[in-house]
């Protein structure tokens, strides 16, 4: 696992957890979306409030990791570079608006 695309837990406090993701060996998606589905899986995430994602994805990539992270946490975001900022694009929770920038509170 995470031979064609890697993610990595860099911090896991209060129900907020922080992912570092990128792409590994070059594929085409037949063989990097599995490889992202198992890696996610292997991670054993139990969910909590927030996760937050950090580094490049496809659109495919991205569908597939915000649909396994959507399943265990209440809100799921995005960093933006040219924004320098977490946005918000998957919300269960009313703290977390879908759109917006991350609160500095949100680490």
């Amino acid at each position: 696992m995470g031979q064609f695309y890697r993610i990595e837990k860099v911090a896991d406090a209060d129900g907020v957890v922080e992912l570092k993701v990128g792409f590994g060996v070059t594929a085409l998606h037949p063989d990097i979306l599995p490889d992202a589905v198992a890696t996610l899986a292997s991670l054993g995430l139990t969910g909590g409030k927030l996760v937050k994602i950090n580094g490049p994805a496809s659109l495919p990539v991205a569908m597939a990791l915000a649909h396994g992270l959507a399943h265990l946490y209440s809100a799921v975001a995005v960093f933006v570079p040219m924004e320098s900022n977490y946005v918000v694009c998957i919300s269960h929770n009313p703290e977390f608006v879908v759109g917006r920038y991350l609160p500095e509170t949100a680490s």
